[in-house]
This record gives C-alpha cells, sequence and structure tokens, in this order.
C-alpha cells in the first residue's frame, strides 16, 4: 500500500517477514481475506489497530497511531459500498468531512480518494487495483477504507 521507503525497517528482526512494521491496517484485512477465498461471499472484514509511521519529530523517529479500517469483497463491490461505511461512521461521530480525489498505485485510478476532516488529512478509500489483488491472490473485487482513530476522536469532541 505504501512505497517500502514510507514504511519503518525493525532493527535485529527475527524473520524477513517481519521486517518492517506495519503502516498501514488494509494489507494485513487483503491477507486475511486471501485465506478465507472459501467463505460466502461479499465478506465484510473490519479491524481497529496500531501501525507505525515515521516522525521526525520524536526521539526514535517514529510514532504509533491507533488506525480503523475496512474491506468489503464480492461481485459488484464498488466504491459506493465503502463510502457509505465511512460516511456512517463519519455521521454517527458528528464528523464534518470531505473527500477529495487523488491518485494511489494501490487503488484504481478515479475510485480513491483522501478523508479530510477539518483541512487536515485522515485516511482514505477506494477500490483496490486488480494488480494488488492479483499479487494475494483475490480475484472479487475489493473496496477498502483506513482512517486515523486520534483524529476521529478528536474531531468528534
Amino acid at each position: 500500500m505504501l512505497l517500502e521507503s514510507d514504511s519503518v525497517e525493525i532493527e535485529n528482526y527475527m524473520s524477513e517477514s517481519y521486517s518492517r512494521a506495519r503502516s498501514w491496517l488494509i494489507p494485513s484485512l487483503l491477507g486475511f481475506l486471501s485465506k478465507n477465498l472459501h467463505i460466502e461471499f461479499p465478506q465484510r472484514i473490519f479491524e481497529i489497530g496500531e501501525c507505525v509511521v515515521k516522525d521526525a519529530k520524536s526521539s526514535d523517529g517514529t510514532r504509533t497511531l491507533v488506525k480503523i479500517a475496512g474491506t468489503v469483497s464480492g461481485n459488484g463491490a464498488g466504491y459506493e459500498d465503502i463510502s457509505s461505511y465511512v460516511d456512517a461512521i463519519l455521521s454517527c461521530l458528528g464528523i464534518n468531512y470531505v473527500i477529495e480525489s487523488v491518485s494511489h498505485p494501490s487503488f484504481i485510478e478515479g475510485r480513491v480518494g483522501e478523508i479530510f476532516i477539518g483541512g487536515k488529512k485522515c485516511g482514505m478509500l477506494g477500490e483496490i487495483h486488480p494488480k494488488v489483488l492479483n499479487n494475494w491472490p483475490i480475484e472479487k473485487p475489493v473496496v477498502a477504507f483506513e482512517m486515523d482513530m486520534d483524529a476521529l476522536l478528536k474531531a468528534s469532541g
């Protein structure tokens, strides 16, 4: 989901699989979907968990964030499906938000957006690109969102 240069490398890692701290939840959800292809579709998966991002202001150059993410996978899953979940979460919290169209290599062009609260980016949503899905391999369309929980809690007051 992110470029390798954006992730935090772990010193003295025990396994090549765990040489970097996760900075996104969506890849974990895609991994879960790839192991549950035998389960009836559509599948709706959600997670709240910690991620590590680079932060030049901190003493160790990193910061831990709590994020919320979700995916919908199945025939016909589209941008409208995932945007309705984002709207439900933010509306229930009483948060005004704006979604701006962006480009991101992990998502289909024209079907991805960044979520802004009070002018500050707090997440993104969109349709996962087929090339990404082929890496898992997932044959059904997948839509996903991911947001920073701290930003949501601050905005909800």
